[in-house]
């Protein structure tokens, strides 16, 4: 393996989390009091929650958590072919299901790259063996001799590598030293994305105490009673009504 380029790196992670930042801005900007509908209000009368003080905040809460799993996995998806570039020219697989390729010390790795252990369901993983197979198979076709790993890559867990036969499945630190050769990058990962979330989070902060403050007030004159509580039925009747009388 070639040797890491640390700034690179750390610019590469910079960008991501400003485009993450960028995607969460996008989302608040269209958080409206009319996506009630689309809300388990059960839920949140569940929890207890009796002022628009109290239900705003878990409202943009819900709307902002709901895909940032999926968006932030995939930047880590693209930061581990980005490193695997960087010290063994590796590049993003043609092959479905297959994230990255790279040769290292004469074994060709192909590279399916999931966010952490419970990243699928038993058919998935089923699945995730048919590409592998798949892959490996059109390798062969196109070199016979070539010496053939699979590997599942998951980008956090503790878990020590285990191997299935048709493929190793390495996660966290594991699969971080892996692709980059360093024990200690998973870490330096972690507090270069610590230190531009807390730069973009100052601007973030104060535009969600703006429409957050926005909301409340909306609220407090759309779905209220006079003394300021929450008033449910009429809550429930917006996301849930068809009309009737009940």
């Amino acid at each position: 393996m070639r040797p890491l380029q640390y700034d690179a790196i750390y610019e590469f992670i910079d960008a991501g989390v400003d485009l993450f930042y960028q995607g969460k801005h996008r989302t608040l900007n269209d958080v409206r009091l009319a996506n009630l509908p689309k809300k388990n209000v059960f839920l949140f009368r569940a929890r207890n929650f009796n002022t628009p003080s109290e239900l705003i905040p878990a409202l943009l809460d819900a709307r902002l958590s709901s895909s940032e799993e999926e968006k932030f996995g995939d930047f880590l998806e693209s930061l581990a072919i980005y490193i695997s570039a960087m010290t063994c020219d590796g590049r993003k697989s043609s092959a479905k299901g297959i994230a990255l390729e790279f040769d290292d010390d004469g074994v060709r790795y192909l590279v399916a790259i999931k966010s952490g252990y419970n990243w699928g369901n038993s058919s998935q993983y089923q699945s995730l063996e048919i590409n592998f197979r798949n892959a490996i198979q059109i390798q062969r076709q196109a070199n016979s001799r070539l010496n053939l790993r699979a590997v599942l890559g998951m980008c956090y867990g503790s878990r020590a590598d285990v191997d299935k036969g048709l493929y190793i499945a390495k996660m966290g630190q594991s699969f971080w030293t892996f692709v980059s050769g360093d024990a200690a990058l998973y870490l330096q990962i972690l507090d270069r994305i610590g230190v531009r979330a807390a730069y973009q989070n100052r601007s973030f902060s104060a535009e969600r105490a703006q429409v957050e403050g926005a909301l409340v007030e909306q609220m407090r004159l759309d779905y209220c009673t006079p003394d300021g509580l929450i008033d449910w039925h009429k809550v429930l009747a917006f996301n849930s009504g068809n009309g009737e009388n009940g």
